[in-house]
C-alpha cells in the first residue's frame, strides 16, 4: 500500500504595504505631536525664566528708588526735567544726613542723586555733598551752601548735574555692558540695570479727577503732561516762587526747592519698559513704581 504524504504549510504573519504606510503616518503624527509639546514646553520655561529675571530686576529697581525718594529732603531740591525739548526725563533730588564716599574717605552733609536713561541703561548717579570735594562721587558743595542759594542758583546746579550724566554706549564716557576696558568697568557704578527701552517720570500734588490721582510730568515718548500749560512761556528768570514748572533749554522742568516747602509733590511715579529683546509680551515688560515723598 502506498502512503501519500501531504505537505502542510503554516502561513507566516506579514505586513502589507498599506499597513506599513499607515504605521509610518501614525508614527510621524506621534513624533510631530511630541516635538510640538516639547517646543511649547521649552518656550513656556524660557518665557517663565525671562519673566522671573525681569521681575527680579524690577524689584531691585523699585527697592532702590523707594529708598532714595523716601529720603528726599525739602531742605534741598527735587527736579523732574528734560535736557532738551522732547528728551528723555531725568529725576534729581537731594537728601539730608551724613553720607560716605565709596571712592574716598570723605564724608558729606547730604547726598545728591540723579536717575535717567542713557541708551538702554537706566542709570543712578549718587554723590555726597562736600565743599572740599575729594572723590569721583563727591559733589563740591555743602548742603548748607546749597540751601543759601537762590532758586536760580539751584537751577544752575541742576544743569551741572544733568551735564554729568553718563553717555549712551558708543560715545565717550559710556556705560558699556559687558565692559571691555577698565574705564568702562569704573563707569558701572552708575548702572542700575541695562535693557530698558523707555522711562516716564511723573509727579502728583494729591489732587483728584474722577476719583483718580492727577499725574504730571514727562511721558516715555518725551511729550509733557503739565499741571500748568503756561510753563512753555516761563524760564528760571520769570518763574514765580509758587510756580513749579518752566522751560529750560526748550525742555520741561519742574523744580522744587526749600524756598517753598509747601508745594512739594506728594508722590513720584516712575514707569519703565524693559527692552523688547527679552521676547516678552508688551504688558509683561512694563513696570510702575509709585513712591511717597519723604519729609
Amino acid at each position: 500500500m502506498r502512503h501519500r504524504h501531504e505537505k502542510f504549510t503554516i502561513a507566516r504573519p506579514g505586513v502589507t504595504l498599506i499597513e506599513l504606510l499607515v504605521s509610518i503616518v501614525i508614527l510621524g503624527i506621534m513624533i510631530g505631536s511630541f516635538s510640538l509639546i516639547l517646543s511649547q514646553t521649552q518656550k513656556l520655561v524660557s518665557g517663565s525664566t525671562k519673566a522671573m529675571r525681569a521681575n527680579q530686576s524690577a524689584s531691585t529697581i523699585s527697592q532702590v528708588v523707594n529708598e532714595d525718594i523716601s529720603q528726599a529732603s525739602a531742605g534741598g531740591f527735587l527736579s523732574i526735567t528734560q535736557t532738551s525739548a522732547g528728551g528723555s526725563p531725568r529725576l534729581l533730588m537731594t537728601s539730608a544726613g551724613i553720607s560716605h564716599s565709596i571712592t574716598s574717605g570723605v564724608r558729606g552733609t547730604g547726598s545728591c542723586i540723579q536717575y535717567g536713561l542713557a541708551g538702554n541703561v537706566l542709570f543712578r548717579q549718587g554723590w555726597i555733598l562736600n565743599a572740599s570735594g575729594g572723590g569721583s562721587d563727591v559733589w563740591p558743595i555743602d548742603l548748607t551752601d546749597l540751601q543759601s542759594l537762590s532758586r536760580a542758583g539751584i537751577n544752575t546746579h541742576v544743569n551741572n548735574i544733568c551735564a554729568a550724566a553718563p553717555s549712551p554706549a558708543g560715545s565717550g564716557a559710556a556705560i558699556v555692558i559687558p565692559p571691555t576696558t577698565l574705564a568702562q568697568v569704573d563707569a558701572l557704578w552708575q548702572c542700575l540695570p541695562d535693557g530698558c527701552q523707555s522711562i516716564s517720570i511723573m509727579w502728583t500734588d494729591g489732587t483728584l479727577t474722577g476719583g483718580n490721582l492727577n499725574w504730571y510730568g514727562i511721558n516715555a515718548d518725551g511729550t509733557v503732561t503739565p499741571k500748568d500749560g503756561g510753563w512753555v512761556g516761563r524760564d528760571i528768570t520769570t518763574v514765580l516762587p509758587d510756580q513749579i514748572e518752566f522751560s529750560e533749554d526748550g525742555g520741561y522742568r519742574a523744580l522744587w526747592t526749600q524756598h517753598n516747602k509747601n508745594n512739594w509733590p506728594k508722590a513720584i511715579k516712575i514707569r519703565l519698559t524693559l527692552s523688547s529683546d527679552l521676547d516678552l509680551p508688551a504688558g509683561m515688560r512694563d513696570y510702575e513704581i509709585i513712591c511717597a515723598l519723604g519729609g
